[in-house]
């Protein structure tokens, strides 16, 4: 085996840790993680946990800070996010000005190598805070693609980022995933949020009278605004983050479907129930008084599709009790996933 360089290892460590959605002990670390197993008689535990305690004190020195987590549901260690990444960016006047500048001129040399780099990092700070639209203009990409699709999303993020920051409705053909048409909208927009390789609005639809969430791809033309740049047309609530929505699960999202929201009830075993309740993703947890470590998870479900695809990833150790529509809809899920199965291995077989 081919020597694992320090940097790689704690590479290693970092990535196991970031994707790992409940604490990691100590003894799942040794096996995943490539430079912390026994390659050699020199290398003893012992001296493995040495390494390990070095590489969390360099950690540290690049601010990546790790905690030890132990109590009744979960031990091991996890990245501590709130006091490793970089501070919220607090720019001035006159920067906001010279990086307008900057902006202005890469749109200007459509032949320079950087310029799909540098207005991807212009359209990740102009929307940490608001920006005047003499100084900033949220144009992302579009001389830097080469495919349309990627044309399109650009100038509807540029267009949407436009109306957040003046405070305007934005208007736009929406194809809701549970409808057969798409249908227009009319919206409040509040923020723009990145996840799971898709762009998402957040923002008030007047017609439901609550906060939802759009996926722009399925935005069918270019959204639009009217009147006076100058005036708004609706206020923010200052109790309005767009956190409280980025980190919602999927199936809770608000506009993807105009499905209402049901309550199910989850069993899962011991070997998962205490990473359910690690997560954070149900809104209630009941532990089993009978049976140890087994419980029920409480969830909000209005988009069953990415509920099921969620439950289906714990195999057996989940089981759906209530309500009987969402066991129906993955009984139908399996049989049709079978039926594919089935018929890809007589395509494969020639019958």
């Amino acid at each position: 085996m081919p020597e694992i360089t320090k940097t790689e290892r704690i590479l290693n460590l970092v990535s196991l840790l970031l994707a790992a959605r409940c604490p990691v002990p100590w003894r799942d670390i040794r096996v995943q993680v490539a430079g912390y197993q026994e390659d050699d008689d020199s290398t003893d535990p012992e001296s493995l946990r040495r390494r390990f305690e070095r590489d969390k004190r360099e950690l540290v020195q690049l601010g990546i800070v790790l905690e030890y987590v132990q109590d009744d549901l979960a031990e091991g260690y996890r990245i501590v996010r709130s006091r490793s990444w970089m501070a919220p960016l607090d720019l001035d006047a006159k920067e906001r000005a010279l990086l307008g500048a900057v902006a202005r001129s890469v749109r200007s040399d459509r032949d320079s190598p950087f310029v799909r780099h540098i207005q991807s990092a212009l359209l990740k700070i102009g929307f940490d805070f608001p920006v005047d639209s003499d100084v900033w203009d949220p144009v992302p990409f579009s001389s830097a693609t080469s495919e349309i699709h990627d044309e399109e999303m650009a100038r509807n993020l540029a267009t949407l980022g436009q109306a957040i920051n003046r405070r305007k409705h934005v208007s736009f053909l929406y194809q809701s995933i549970s409808a057969t048409e798409p249908s227009q909208r009319k919206v409040a927009p509040h923020g723009l949020f990145y996840r799971d390789a898709f762009w998402y609005l957040v923002g008030h639809d007047p017609n439901h009278e609550e906060i939802r969430t759009y996926r722009i791809d399925r935005i069918q033309n270019r959204p639009h605004w009217r009147g006076d740049a100058e005036r708004a047309d609706f206020e923010i609530s200052p109790e309005f983050t767009i956190d409280r929505y980025a980190k919602r699960p999927p199936w809770s999202f608000q506009g993807e479907t105009d499905i209402q929201e049901v309550t199910a009830r989850v069993r899962f075993d011991a070997t998962h129930f205490w990473r359910v309740c690690e997560s954070g993703m149900a809104r209630e947890v009941h532990p089993d008084s009978q049976t140890a470590g087994e419980g029920i998870a409480i969830y909000h479900v209005t988009n069953p599709a990415a509920f099921l695809r969620y439950i289906l990833a714990f195999g057996t150790h989940a089981r759906i009790l209530d309500p009987p529509s969402l066991i129906l809809e993955l009984k139908e899920l399996l049989r049709k996933s079978l039926e594919r199965l089935s018929t890809a291995e007589q395509e494969a077989s020639g019958t």
